[in-house]
């Protein structure tokens, strides 16, 4: 059993992918486990709202995996990195991918400061 299994609420799930996505170890069952306990949707509610203020995490998901999608919960990851990056976006660590959604509407905005 795991430790996501063995979790009581969808914040004690949020808070172990949030730390399993800081030390990249999303690829298994452990992760999955996370969103996979009938609360899926409450646990990533509580991941974007941990990733919207903690830059680390934000910066982490946006490194460790680039493959994150446009779904509805994915933009507003999105959006939550955006927030919590804030200023600390730069242009070239931005690619086409990032900047649109699959509607191609722009998803994040960004202010550089010269």
């Amino acid at each position: 059993m795991s430790l996501a299994t063995k979790a009581k609420t969808a914040r004690q799930r949020a808070s172990i992918a949030a730390n399993m996505i800081n030390k990249n170890l999303t690829f298994g069952r452990v992760f999955d486990d996370c969103f996979e306990m009938f609360d899926g949707d409450e646990v990533m509610n509580f991941l974007i709202e941990k990733t919207a203020k903690d830059p680390v995490l934000a910066r982490n998901i946006k490194e460790k995996m680039p493959g994150l999608g446009y779904g509805d919960f994915n933009v507003r990851l999105h959006q939550a990195i955006e927030r919590a990056l804030g200023n600390n976006l730069v242009e070239r660590d931005l690619d086409a991918g990032d900047l649109q959604n699959h509607r191609g509407n722009s998803v994040l905005t960004f202010k550089i400061d010269a």
